[in-house]
């Protein structure tokens, strides 16, 4: 369930995931508002009762036949897209165990996926992302 738009004296917190595999990054292309063509990592909102973990396994179950490390807690981004729209995201990295079986894929959204060097990421990037970028954010140094 997304939760509305527009949040009374709450806000939302999102789960962000860096797909790592061979110095590549997993993003996908939005096809909805907020920011809809932007690129983004895989990811969407932690439910009621649920563990960031479990909601970072749960996320990634859309993505069949790669094989993950255990999520590890990176850093969170403070979202303001306008004065009615905030969000907390929460970052998480993984690596992928298997190799992907192409570049790019469909998810069953219908969404675009695809592997991309940090350094060259394609624009424009959803804002948590961008704004994770701006931080100085390495996803390649542990």
């Amino acid at each position: 369930m997304i939760p509305p738009l527009h949040c009374s004296g709450q806000v939302p917190l999102g789960i962000a995931v860096l797909v790592r595999h061979s110095g590549y990054i997993l993003l996908g292309q939005r096809s909805k508002a907020p920011m809809a063509e932007s690129w983004q990592l895989p990811g969407g909102w932690l439910r009621r009762g649920e563990s960031a973990e479990a909601a970072v396994k749960r996320l990634l179950s859309a993505f069949n036949g790669l094989q993950y490390t255990a999520p590890v807690f990176e850093t969170f981004s403070n979202n303001i897209f306008d004065p009615q729209y905030h969000t907390v995201s929460l970052y998480f990295n993984v690596d992928c165990q298997s190799k992907p079986t192409s570049e790019t894929w469909l998810t069953e959204s219908g969404q675009n996926w695809g592997w991309y060097r940090w350094k060259d990421l394609p624009q424009p990037l959803f804002l948590p992302l961008h704004l994770l970028k701006q931080s100085g954010f390495q996803p390649f140094i542990d």
